[in-house]
């Protein structure tokens, strides 16, 4: 596997920490989307990154070709599986005409596909990072999970 983009980008590094994290080997190729643009079209034709290069030489890249972008409009919401639908989303700040409500949902399915145990682990540290700076106790722990 091979993680394209320099450590200077947030989501560079967030990516390169996952991958470490997992346990997931990975060559770390320090192009630049600006100097080596030629270099990160061979894999990304957006030249964007980070750009995530599997060993079966498919990409994980922000396509817009393959992606979907949009706005949610007041009274609408998204609900997502966190681990089978890759997602992102831009930077937004709350002002005074445009709050939101986020709320995070751990759920336990029933006969679903297992999650894998360091992913699992992860989110449990997310957890306990949540509770610990908003003061609030997700539903999970409220469950006994």
């Amino acid at each position: 596997m091979i993680l394209i983009g320099q450590y200077d980008s947030p989501f560079v590094r967030r990516t390169a920490i996952a991958l470490d994290l997992c346990g997931m080997a990975f060559e770390h190729r320090p192009w630049s989307t600006f100097g080596d643009a030629d270099l990160l079209s061979r894999f990304n034709p957006l030249r964007r990154v980070p750009t995530l290069v599997l060993d079966d030489r498919d990409m994980l890249a922000r396509r817009d070709d393959i992606g979907v972008h949009f706005m949610l409009e007041p009274g609408e919401m998204m609900v997502w599986h966190n681990f089978q639908m890759p997602h992102a989303r831009d930077a937004y700040q709350d002002g005074p005409a445009h709050t939101r409500h986020l709320l995070r949902l751990w759920l336990n399915i029933e006969n679903d596909r297992p999650i894998a145990a360091e992913i699992l682990a992860r989110a449990k540290i997310h957890e306990r990072i949540y509770r610990e700076r908003s003061g609030r106790v997700p539903a999970s722990a409220m469950a006994g999970n």
